[in-house]
This record gives structure tokens, C-alpha cells and sequence, in this order.
């Protein structure tokens, strides 16, 4: 189950960075669209491997439960650290 959560974890932060103002903020430069669709398709591809390398015993369901509630801790978290980032507070314009 942490292996599940902590790709979960990765791919959710694949697909935030993969944002244009993330992209620019987190990794220096502009990212051209092509480029940031590959990034979002990574994330969601390894959304989808964290989801089916759960255990598949006979606690499945309680799993399936823990997995979306642990993918939403995760969300949150890696919403606060893109936007709190003290590059996010940068003005756009320059004096």
C-alpha cells in the first residue's frame, strides 16, 4: 500500500508542475504545450499504475478506500507547496 501511495504521490506531482505557471515557476523556464500534455499523461498513467498495484486480498475494499483518501491528503499537500512556494508570490510585472 505505500508503494501505491507513493507513486500516487509522484504522479500528482507530475500533473501540478505540468501546469504552465508551475512549470515556469518550478523549473525555470517555459515548458512548450506538447511537452507539458507528456508530463500530465505521465502523471495520469502513474495515477492509474498506483491504483492497480493495490493488494488484491480480501481487504481490496478497504484498500480502494484508503487509496482515495490517501490520494486526497496528497492532492492537498502538493496544492499548498505549488501555490505557498515563494516564487508563486512573484508579480508577472516587471518596474
Amino acid at each position: 500500500m505505500i508503494a501505491s501511495l507513493s507513486i500516487a504521490f509522484v504522479a500528482i506531482v507530475l500533473i501540478g508542475v505540468a501546469t504552465p505557471r508551475q512549470a515556469s515557476h518550478w523549473l525555470g523556464r517555459h515548458i512548450a504545450s506538447r511537452r507539458r500534455r507528456d508530463i500530465r499523461f505521465a502523471g495520469f498513467a502513474l495515477l492509474l499504475l498506483s491504483l492497480a498495484i493495490i493488494p488484491g486480498d480480501a481487504e481490496r475494499a478497504r484498500a480502494i478506500v484508503t487509496w482515495i483518501g490517501g490520494i486526497g491528503m496528497e492532492g492537498l499537500a502538493v496544492a499548498l507547496v505549488l501555490a505557498l512556494h515563494p516564487g508563486a508570490r512573484r508579480s508577472k510585472r516587471h518596474p
